[in-house]
């Protein structure tokens, strides 16, 4: 049986940041690697902002998916 990984990707407001930018930011949190310690195991970073605008929050799921929910700032 194959064991298949997933990852969701939310953007909120896509006129701050493209998909294509979105990605970027989501593969730099990812090549970081599993820092967060959660009850589930380790997991992608739970919060991270790239140059005071940009936000990456990571949630893990039972099933192991991890959701990327990706914002711009609201200053």
């Amino acid at each position: 049986m194959k064991i298949m990984k997933r990852i969701i990707i939310n953007i909120e407001n896509e006129n701050e940041t493209t998909i294509e930018e979105s990605l970027r930011y989501a593969l730099r949190v990812i090549q970081n690697g599993k820092i967060s310690e959660t009850k589930k195991g380790k997991q992608f970073c739970f919060h991270t902002i790239f140059n005071d605008k940009i936000h990456v929050s990571v949630t893990k799921r039972k099933s192991g998916t991890e959701t990327f929910n990706i914002f711009a700032s609201k200053q």
